[in-house]
């Protein structure tokens, strides 16, 4: 979304486009991920994070394990021995991971994860100038809506009412609200 002529470009439009960059390059990362695994997969690799039960609730890490443990009432001991055995399955996972060549894929998700992140903070932090900056913050709450819930809709909603009071559009739209109200009131 450009400037019209004579007026400053909104800073929401280059975080907007950072944003979407950052979107796109952490998909085709996500992608590329997916098929590099169904191949390791192909080839007899156990390359899909292990879990463990433990009581009645599913871990995912050795902190899982032990909260469970613990909250199911498991001797000290037993704990341990599960949070050793859930350090294991890790260690073997990451192994496996490794030996079928899974790593860069890994760390290039997380970087593009991080990167989306950081974009994403910049939209809700960075002050629209224009309202259309924050039809922008509002254009991805719209595509959060369509696409499924994200984490950050309520901050990007609170970022763009803060805009919106700070340009002074939510005062003149409030006041164009009491003056219908008035009118209509000298009509009854």
């Amino acid at each position: 979304m450009r400037a019209r002529k004579g007026e400053r470009p909104d800073p929401i439009v280059g975080a907007w486009e950072r944003l979407l960059a950052a979107d796109k390059a952490a998909w085709a990362a996500d992608r590329a991920r997916d098929r590099a695994t169904a191949r390791a997969r192909a080839k007899s690799f156990r390359v899909d994070r292990p879990t463990m039960t433990v009581g009645m609730r599913g871990c995912l890490s050795v902190e899982e394990v032990k909260r469970a443990a613990r909250e199911s009432g498991f001797t000290p001991t037993r704990q341990r021995e599960l949070a050793a055995a859930m350090k294991k399955r890790l260690a073997d996972w990451r192994q496996q991971r490794k030996a079928a060549g899974l790593e860069g894929y890994d760390r290039t998700l997380d970087n593009t994860t991080a990167e989306w992140h950081s974009a994403m903070k910049a939209l809700t932090t960075t002050k629209a100038t224009t309202p259309r900056g924050v039809i922008l913050k509002l254009r991805y709450v719209e595509r959060g809506i369509r696409d499924g819930h994200n984490p950050f809709d309520a901050e990007v909603i609170k970022s763009a009412i803060a805009d919106l009071s700070r340009l002074g559009l939510v005062a003149g739209f409030r006041g164009a609200i009491e003056a219908k109200r008035k009118r209509n009131a000298r009509r009854s």
